[in-house]
């Protein structure tokens, strides 16, 4: 390795070319180093460490209690990810939090890191934890358990390599059942994660990971159906959460909500579906849903500002409801 000429006019441009001129060979660096290529003093290379490390794509700085080193990844030989594209991966580096407990909360974070390292503009995302956040609520509860992580990083493996896995399962009622499942997805809903499976009859179904208290992989494979088959975004077309099924017929439903609700649902959307038309006693809301335990919570959610106009049978069973709540709070004095 030689030495830079001390002098000579256009020293001060030589210096740090060089050390980029070998890092690209694939030499490494450390400040002693550079400071013998360039020809400078210790604290003049700490400097071109810094620009280089600071202003060139796939320069990395590797620090350790020993040494800091400069070396170059070839990997960011690449196309660079534009603007979009490194603020996207901002928004998906914010759902780590939700996969704590797990490896992926780490992977999500690392592969932001990755994307934005080698942005134009890294300088801007400084700080991304902070500007592009996810409230988590509750989060996943299974990935709080050791065992609970290990059967999603099982389940994940079943999904890539499609896998048949036998499962038990314990519903909502707190029945437990073993299934034999083909992975299709892992849907994220509410904060919670689950399996959309396919099991006999090729019937699809879909698991709360936090009820499957057993998983395990069994050697046999299947096809994964093509989209004329499955597409998860014709599942749930109707749905506005995670029911599915013949259970829960499709209708158009019809709520009226009381005016104070008004400016809430004009700027609120709860389906794809929905129109949200004026009425002389507030707003009608339309929607064109499946029937399930979802849609009732939602209509329930609203109180006394919501009546159910269509169709009648959803009606009467929300007034029921309504009559049970009613007997419950008038025959137990609160505490």
């Amino acid at each position: 390795m030689k030495t830079a000429r001390p002098g000579g006019r256009y020293a001060s441009l030589r210096r740090p070319l060089l050390v980029l001129a070998d890092l690209l060979r694939g030499l490494e660096h450390d400040r002693h180093s550079i400071a013998s290529r360039a020809g400078v003093e210790l604290a003049a290379a700490d400097r071109i460490m810094h620009v280089l490390g600071e202003c060139v794509p796939g320069v990395v700085d590797q620090r350790d209690r020993r040494a800091r080193k400069l070396r170059f990844d070839p990997a960011f030989l690449g196309e660079q990810p534009d603007y979009p594209v490194a603020i996207a991966a901002c928004f998906g580096g914010s759902l780590a939090s939700l996969f704590d407990g797990s490896a992926y909360s780490d992977g999500m974070r690392s592969a932001l890191e990755y994307v934005v390292a080698r942005s134009r503009r890294r300088k801007s995302f400084a700080d991304w934890d902070r500007k592009f956040v996810f409230v988590r609520q509750g989060g996943e509860p299974s990935l709080d358990d050791p065992a609970g992580a290990e059967r999603f990083d099982d389940l994940v493996e079943a999904l890539l390599h499609q896998k048949r896995a036998r499962i038990r399962y314990r519903d909502f009622e707190g029945r437990a059942r073993s299934w034999s499942i083909e992975p299709l997805s892992i849907a994220i809903y509410d904060h919670q994660l689950y399996a959309i499976a396919r099991v006999e009859r090729a019937e699809v179904r879909l698991f709360r990971l936090a009820r499957i208290e057993a998983l395990d992989l069994e050697p046999a494979r299947f096809v994964y159906p093509p989209r004329s088959e499955y597409e998860p975004r014709r599942l749930f077309q109707h749905s506005l959460g995670v029911f599915v099924g013949e259970g829960h017929p499709v209708a158009d439903v019809v709520i009226r909500l009381q005016p104070a609700w008004a400016h809430y649902a004009s700027t609120h959307r709860w389906h794809p579906s929905q129109q949200v038309v004026p009425d002389g006693e507030g707003v009608l809301l339309k929607l064109h849903v499946r029937l399930d335990p979802e849609l009732e919570s939602l209509i329930l959610g609203f109180g006394e500002s919501a009546e159910v106009l269509a169709p009648p049978a959803l009606r009467k069973r929300i007034a029921k409801r309504l009559e049970r709540a009613n007997r419950v709070y008038r025959k137990k004095k609160a505490r």
